[in-house]
């Protein structure tokens, strides 16, 4: 029985092990100016060392989460119509980091034609 259960712990270390998340996430909220949160704003987290750009689009809620990116320095650039584009960073990731990155967006002022 001893020799069983050694052996199933055995064979069960490697897969605990190899469960390990590495990867991190950036999470957060788009809100206007009033705090209220804006649907639909396209967020992009870029990898400066390899510039491999990852997105999400916020909910009705405002939230975001950007998941599975590797461990290094990001970028994270807020899009949305009618909104200043927003870039922010260096943002710093290590393993099974869950870092959260809030934007408060500013509306774009209307252009005026001649």
């Amino acid at each position: 029985m001893k020799l069983h259960l050694a052996a199933l712990v055995l064979v069960l270390i490697p897969v605990s092990l190899s469960a390990q998340e590495y990867r991190a996430t950036i999470v957060g909220t788009v809100t206007d100016p009033t705090g209220a949160a804006v649907a639909n704003v396209k967020v992009t987290a870029v990898n400066t060392e390899t510039s491999v750009a990852t997105s999400a689009t916020a909910n009705s809620e405002g939230a975001y989460t950007i998941s599975f990116l590797l461990p290094g320095t990001y970028m994270l650039k807020v899009e949305h119509l009618g909104f200043k584009a927003m870039e922010r960073g260096p943002i710093e990731l290590r393993v099974n980091d869950r870092t959260r990155v809030d934007s408060s967006r500013s509306a774009t002022s209307p252009s005026t034609s001649r």
